[in-house]
């Protein structure tokens, strides 16, 4: 095994590597409830949007036969 693989932080004291040693927590980003609130509604009318279009492309078609 090389040398260098016992030592591993020597790799890192350089001083613009210094922070790579210093241990980060990692937080789950949380989602917004009025976020997540937003997109749903806008959800919801792009949904009876389409069926509004859908209903009068249903009525279209039934004018023509």
């Amino acid at each position: 095994m090389p040398a260098v693989a016992s030592v591993p932080k020597e790799f890192y004291l350089s001083s613009s590597l210094k922070d790579l040693n210093k241990k980060t927590e990692v937080k789950p980003e949380k989602i917004s409830t009025k976020s997540y609130s937003r997109t749903t509604f806008i959800q919801y009318l792009d949904l009876q949007t389409s069926k509004k279009l859908l209903k009068k492309l249903e009525e279209s078609l039934k004018a023509l036969n």
